[in-house]
């Protein structure tokens, strides 16, 4: 979400199914940040850029966790199929040797969406560390 120019998206995962016209998925950008070594920079960048794209982002949202160099964050914007539905991104950020690793996972709002989903996309979100 940082928009740097090198970037690779080395993991994809796409639910079978759709959700009023949305596909759940969960992807991680990798990206080189070279010396930026500040996750709120980082955060900050990020959550101006999604903005400029039409995301709504709460600052009560936003998660620092100075120990592991990374954060979290909710961003929502409409669907472009239906504009009657918010779709969700959770966005984790972290910063390592020169690299933001970003976790992103969307889905549909919870009371329209399948709860084995939505459990199974936060496993995943949870299951992610960053080995060093």
């Amino acid at each position: 979400m940082f928009a740097l120019p090198i970037r690779a998206i080395p993991i994809m995962i796409l639910s079978k199914n759709t959700v009023k016209l949305y596909r759940p998925m969960i992807y991680l950008i990798v990206e080189d940040v070279g010396s930026l070594v500040n996750v709120q920079e980082m955060v900050k960048a990020s959550v101006n850029t999604l903005q400029l794209q039409g995301y709504i982002i709460e600052e009560k949202s936003i998660r620092y966790e100075p120990k592991s160099n990374s954060a979290a964050f909710m961003a929502k914007i409409k669907n472009p199929s239906d504009n009657s539905i918010d779709v969700y991104t959770v966005i984790q950020v972290f910063l390592c040797s020169g690299k933001a690793y970003t976790l992103n996972a969307s889905y549909a709002p919870y009371d329209t969406n399948n709860p084995q989903l939505f459990g199974g996309m936060q496993e995943i979100l949870n299951s992610f560390k960053l080995i060093k």
